[in-house]
């Protein structure tokens, strides 16, 4: 570094060409190997490494990503600042220590004091956010993780309000306006920018937010940013017929990703299931603008052009029908294993069940045995946990809980045919008696309420749904057992069937 120009090492280091990337650093220090015949390769290595952790050098993140080592980690650990590591260390748990994570997690902190200088203690929360925002731009370490943050706010050094996690804190939440929703997919062409933003907030006063969202998208995404990518430099409506027919066969088909069990991803080339959606959409972008353009013509009527799709093109029949005897196929070729699943289902909560009962049987610090598995209750008297034979700690209740729940949402929509959200939307008031006028015989009759079809059914009670009904409400009404491992309480919700949750006490949110 001292044949660059600059003022310190930092500055000579940002004038070489090794501060391009670790490619020009092993370039240049091998070229400068070759007149200094004394020096190894792993010498000057080293000596990098030592200049960095010693803060003569600072390496940005980007660079850090690229360059292969497993020096770096345990030379910052130990030299940096081996009190604050050690304080750290004393807070985690063991395990998840020397875990694949809890090593990515301390080489987070070590690239980032590299970074920014400083020891543990001076990492601030917008340090750990840009560093988790290099790391998804870089795409070459995707085993990234934010657990470091939790570590850095169980330790004290940042402020208490700071974000809780760095887990989605970089999304955009809540509605965008118009201009962010044309902005996200990239339009270069500005007037047709501003056409397509001032259209939206045309349409916005007049459609829910999911029903905009997915009008931008089609406009923005689909249709004319598509147009900028195969036709750069276009800028008007007008299309010719060639673009026009280009556009069409692209937007026929998409790529579907899947990945295999080894996890490489599998591309294949599908027919597009919403095409006739998207047709419809442009062709109403198309024929407003032409509408618009008569009332005010100063305003949209320099965008007024022929409408590249037919009305003939928005049609979907064919498409539905073939979709319609796909769903019937699969629904013919599982409906033989649907005994063998409710059975497994029903197996599956009575051994959960079982498990709670041989727990709860025993004293708190107890061993018991689950078929050939030892376990040791725990010596908290109003927990329903117990720890296996290697220390891991299970919550029985909570696993016979899901089970229940799961059997009785098996039995609910193999007996009733019902949707999901018709089944979460039933209460105790959608459970009607009705008299026959004949025999006055009183026949038991369950209330959907509308939902996608926007229509009320009524659907006969069989035994066989009645059992299933009755246990759920036997077990809403019953008190509640204990507090659950997260403090919280089950309480009867007033009019659903099933069982809703009041916090007790604060609970830490899930990292």
């Amino acid at each position: 570094m001292a044949g660059f120009p600059g003022e310190s090492w930092q500055e000579r280091w940002e004038a070489s060409p090794a501060a391009l990337g670790p490619e020009g650093w092993v370039r240049e220090g091998h070229a400068w190997l070759g007149a200094v015949a004394n020096v190894r390769w792993n010498s000057a290595q080293s000596g990098l490494l030592c200049l960095a952790v010693a803060d003569v050098l600072r390496l940005p993140l980007a660079w850090q990503f690229r360059y292969r080592t497993s020096n770096l980690r345990p030379l910052v650990e130990r030299t940096r600042d081996p009190e604050g590591f050690a304080r750290l260390e004393a807070a985690v748990d063991p395990k998840r220590w020397a875990s694949t994570g809890g090593g990515r997690s301390r080489l987070a902190l070590a690239r980032i004091m590299l970074t920014k200088g400083g020891k543990l203690g001076d990492i601030t929360a917008g340090d750990a956010f840009e560093y988790a925002t290099e790391l998804r731009k870089s795409g070459i370490d995707r085993a990234g993780s934010t657990l470091f943050y939790s570590w850095l706010r169980d330790l004290g050094n940042l402020p208490p309000d700071a974000p809780v996690t760095l887990r989605f804190l970089d999304r955009v939440t809540g509605q965008l306006t118009c201009e962010q929703l044309v902005d996200r997919h990239g339009v270069t062409c500005e007037p047709i920018r501003a056409l397509l933003i001032d259209y939206l907030e045309e349409r916005r006063p007049r459609l829910e937010y999911s029903t905009l969202d997915n009008l931008a998208r089609a406009l923005t995404r689909n249709f004319w940013s598509d147009l900028e990518r195969h036709h750069p430099g276009i800028d008007s409506l007008a299309l010719a017929p060639e673009v026009a027919t280009a556009w069409k066969e692209r937007l026929r088909t998409r790529v579907q990703r899947r990945k295999r069990p080894d996890g490489t991803v599998e591309e294949t080339v599908v027919e597009r299931a919403d095409r006739a959606m998207l047709f419809i959409a442009v062709r109403a972008f198309y024929l407003d603008i032409a509408h618009w353009a008569v009332e005010e013509p100063g305003r949209w009527g320099p965008w007024a052009a022929p409408c590249p799709i037919k009305e003939a093109e928005t049609t979907d029949r064919k498409r539905v029908k073939r979709v319609k005897a796909q769903m019937d196929q699969r629904t013919r070729e599982r409906l033989p294993a649907l005994e063998s699943f409710t059975q497994a289902a029903a197996d599956h909560h009575r051994y959960r069940r079982a498990c709670l009962d041989s727990l709860l049987s025993v004293q708190p610090g107890k061993p018991f045995r689950i078929r050939d598995a030892m376990f040791v209750r725990t010596t908290n008297g109003d927990s329903a946990a117990a720890r296996d034979a290697d220390g891991n700690l299970l919550h029985f209740d909570l696993a016979e809980q899901r089970a229940f729940w799961a059997w009785a949402a098996v039995e609910f929509l193999r007996h009733t045919g019902a949707r999901i959200e018709e089944m979460l939307e039933v209460s105790h008031h959608a459970m009607i008696q009705y008299r026959l006028p004949t025999t006055g015989e009183i026949v038991p009759l369950l209330q959907i309420a509308p939902s996608k079809t926007d229509q009320e059914r009524v659907l006969l009670v069989s035994p066989e749904l009645a059992d299933v009904l009755s246990t759920i409400i036997r077990r809403v009404r019953a008190p509640p057992r204990r507090h659950d491992s997260a403090r919280r309480r089950l309480r009867l919700r007033g009019t659903h069937l099933e069982p809703a949750c009041t916090v007790a006490v604060p609970v830490r949110p899930r990292r």
